[in-house]
């Protein structure tokens, strides 16, 4: 209960830094500048979630869980210096008030299907038939509420903009699948290669340090390449990546993971870079204030749905093995039956937009 309440706190922090510091981000910035610091965001953010199952594995392997949540208070601190000495005082303030019923509407619908989601198969049938009536309400009323008010939770006329509803689509898909693989290749290579939380880190480490690498590449590419040809790439090598990771088998092929790896980040970190571009073509003033923080938004339902389903997915398949053979293809089904979708978004951002002239 302790644990739990503290990562509510933790998730009220967070709700308040991530859309205040994308927006100072932005800006800040003279409008030149605007489209680069929306790549570095990108880049932090989506590094951020591939970095932070390697420096777990660490931690844990030398200090234990509780320095997950430690190390993190110096840290912290250094920051909360750091903002009172470079952050802007002279900001334009507008007068505008909080969503109130936007954020209980939005957290009611997340909530509801996170939990059909996680709990589909342990819930009778009408249990489930009362959360997804109460998603789908919850996600009706939401968008009422944000047509109608003053203030919007998140601003509906950003969608209007044909590049930004692609970034966004590129957002929540991309964010899906690279957290889905960051969130179970470490219980898989730690519970069936018997891997230490370490060399688990370790494994993982090239996709990550493939996404800061790639990224900034990426972002200067959009100058020569169309930005939806490079989306479709990115989607392709990560499509590749998990269909070689679905044919691990025992033994532990170092080779085949490695590629894999090597393959997803690259093309995470392909996909990044023109999604930060987009985010923000066409839009000026508040709506291009408010882009980035829009993205921050949907990298977390991304992540909050990747880890719903993968989740719960691998439990469901874990709780049928009965053979070691049947443990290893609980995981590696994940990767097998994720990559035809992954190449189906990778097919949709080539032909379909392609196709719109957008």
């Amino acid at each position: 209960m302790f644990l739990i309440t503290g990562r509510i706190v933790q998730s009220i922090g967070a709700s308040i830094l991530f859309p205040l510091s994308m927006d100072l981000a932005i800006s800040s910035q003279e409008v030149k500048q605007r489209g680069k610091a929306a790549l570095i965001i990108g880049i932090t953010q989506g590094g951020a979630s591939a970095l932070g199952p390697v420096l777990g594995g660490v931690i844990t392997q030398f200090l234990g869980w509780r320095y997950i949540f430690l190390i993190n208070i110096p840290i912290i601190f250094i920051s909360f210096l750091f903002s009172l000495y470079a952050l802007p005082n002279n900001m334009v303030r507008e007068n505008s008030k909080v969503d109130w019923l936007g954020t209980v509407t939005a957290i009611s619908a997340l909530a509801s299907l996170t939990l059909i989601i996680i709990q589909f198969n342990k819930w009778k049938v009408m249990l489930n038939i009362v959360f997804f009536a109460i998603f789908i309400f919850s996600a009706i009323l939401f968008f009422i509420f944000e047509k109608k008010s003053d203030s919007p939770m998140i601003n509906l006329e950003l969608f209007k903009n044909s590049s930004f509803s692609i970034a966004s689509i590129g957002t929540i898909l991309s964010q899906f699948f690279l957290v889905g693989f960051m969130v179970i290749t470490p219980t898989f290579l730690t519970t069936i290669y018997k891997k230490s939380e370490l060399s688990a880190s370790f494994l993982v480490t090239p996709t990550s340090l493939l996404i800061f690498l790639i990224a900034p590449f990426a972002g200067k590419a959009v100058k020569q390449i169309n930005s939806k040809n490079l989306l479709s790439f990115g989607f392709l090598l990560m499509g590749f990546g998990y269909l070689l990771l679905s044919h691990l088998l025992l033994p532990f092929n170092y080779l085949v993971y490695l590629v894999g790896g090597v393959l997803l980040g690259i093309g995470y970190g392909v996909v990044v870079g023109p999604i930060s571009i987009l985010s923000t073509e066409g839009l000026t003033g508040s709506l291009l204030t408010t882009t980035q923080s829009m993205m921050g938004v949907l990298r977390q339902i991304g992540s909050i749905l990747s880890v719903a389903i993968f989740i719960s997915s691998l439990t469901t398949n874990m709780s049928q093995s009965q053979t070691q053979f049947d443990y290893i293809k609980s995981f590696t089904n994940l990767f097998l039956f994720a990559s035809p979708v992954v190449f189906i978004a990778s097919f949709m951002f080539y032909f379909i937009y392609k196709k719109k002239g957008v």
